[in-house]
């Protein structure tokens, strides 16, 4: 995950803080289904990180609640000796095949954050049965997969809903058995169903991104043989998987405070931001400066939900109600001098449960669930956000490269061509209809300015 995301980024720093952040926000969103499943963190007495590799999530779930209750399970020795001699948890290494896996217990609680958006469709059903037998009779099971709308658009979902493909970020296993996968709704609840598995799926409930799944045993094979009751229990589980969002413009300027000489840096934020589960709301967007080399954390600004605006243009692709806010803008003065390489920016969305909310009062603060959108350096902030717009712009690009070529295709435009070919003919037009099409440069007066050339930076 950390070579990943270094690859990604090309920023070693940044990679080690996503892993180590992105670590801490998964461990939050298991253990807060413990809570919900157990009633208290107590009366979980065993947590097995299944495919914990390194520890990016089994340290947070081992400073939550003790080594002694964690353990953590890999294909790889070494990461295992890791775990169990710099984390203190205990550990055992993993199989390729379900059937040679000997635990030395059945747990509490599972989280297979990093196995079922790698198997193959034959391993992912046996992994799932097995998995499932090594839960205590009201253990819970919870784990991740890449939903149908993650299949990159070269893929086409096969008739069977699920899609495999012999390719991922690690080099020491057999792309053939740990490879990327993805797996429509349907899909998924006819292999749940096929083990014998009470199930919930929120879709994007790991860190906005992956669907998450919680499933446990059905009366086959637990104490209280009560599946309607396990079923009555799993739906009415409170669970706010965090807040979904992005940051979509960052531009840093110069400014000047009222009644100083002094120039000041403002940060200009905005973006999208929406609750992860329909009973939850967001709250408040915040957002964090930390400076090195005291290490002061201060608050830059703080917007709360009754200042967000509604987004037209977001209500079909993030399947929203017509009525909702999820847009945000801050615009924060930054401290003088900044080290813009080296100062940590933090953005964090708030979320909690709608029924919770006092008309009168503040929410408690103790009550938010807090989900960082952002937390690096404020200099590579601007770049990403630069080159995320420079993305999407190209994608929109070859989208309309795409609509203009079917149009040509067209019966309309085979018939345009054809009149523009006899008045050419005729000495009506010089006109190429097939020609190269009217810029905004072409169209823009002579002496005026090209749009985007304002002293910013990392616009998006």
């Amino acid at each position: 995950m950390l070579e990943f995301s270094w690859r990604d980024g090309g920023d070693w720093d940044a990679a080690v803080l996503d892993y180590f952040a992105s670590g801490e926000r998964v461990a939050a969103t298991v253990l807060q289904v413990a809570r919900a499943w157990f009633g208290d963190l107590d009366h979980l007495g065993s947590l097995l990180d299944f495919g914990g590799g390194y520890g990016r999530v089994t340290r947070f779930f081992a400073a939550e609640l003790g080594p002694q209750r964690v353990s953590s399970s890999d294909l790889l020795p070494g990461a295992v000796a890791f775990a169990r001699s710099v984390l203190g948890v205990g550990g055992f290494v993993s199989s390729v095949d379900p059937a040679d896996l000997r635990p030395p217990r059945r747990y509490d609680l599972i989280y297979a954050g990093s196995l079922f958006t790698h198997l193959p469709s034959g391993r992912f059903d046996r992994w799932l049965e097995r998995l499932l037998a090594m839960l205590e009779p009201d253990g819970l099971l919870v784990f991740s997969v890449h939903g149908e709308e993650l299949l990159p658009p070269e893929h086409e979902m096969p008739s069977e809903g699920f899609f495999f493909e012999p390719s991922s970020e690690s080099h020491e296993l057999d792309h053939a058995e740990y490879g990327s996968s993805w797996i429509t709704g349907p899909a998924l609840r006819r292999r749940l169903e096929g083990v014998g598995a009470v199930h919930r799926l929120l879709p994007r409930g790991l860190c906005g991104y992956q669907d998450l799944v919680l499933a446990t045993a059905s009366a086959a094979v637990t104490a209280d043989g009560d599946v309607d009751g396990r079923r009555r229990r799993m739906r009415a589980l409170p669970i706010d998987p965090g807040a979904r969002c992005q940051i979509e413009s960052c531009t840093l300027s110069v400014g000047r405070r009222a009644g100083r000489e002094a120039a000041t840096l403002v940060l200009e934020l905005s973006g999208w931001a929406i609750p992860g589960a329909a009973d939850t709301r967001v709250e408040s967007i915040a957002v964090l400066l930390a400076d090195p080399p005291d290490g002061q954390v201060q608050s830059l600004g703080t917007l709360d939900a009754g200042q967000m605006q509604p987004r037209e243009e977001l209500v079909e692709p993030l399947d929203l109600d017509a009525a909702a806010r999820p847009g945000w803008s801050l615009r924060v003065a930054l401290p003088v001098p900044l080290r813009r390489t080296a100062a940590l920016l933090v953005v964090e969305v708030a979320t909690g449960p709608v029924d919770r909310f006092d008309p009168v009062g503040p929410p408690r603060a103790d009550e938010a669930l807090r989900t960082v959108v952002w937390a690096g350096a404020l200099e590579r902030l601007l770049h990403h956000t630069a080159r995320e717009n420079f993305l999407r712009h190209r994608q929109r690009v070859y989208e309309l490269a795409e609509i203009i070529e079917a149009m040509k295709q067209s019966f309309f435009w085979r018939l345009r061509r054809r009149w523009f070919q006899l008045k050419r003919a005729a000495g009506m037009t010089e006109e190429d209809p097939d020609g190269p099409p009217i810029t905004a440069t072409d169209r823009r007066p002579p002496g005026r300015a090209r749009a985007g050339t304002e002293t910013q930076e990392g616009r998006r």
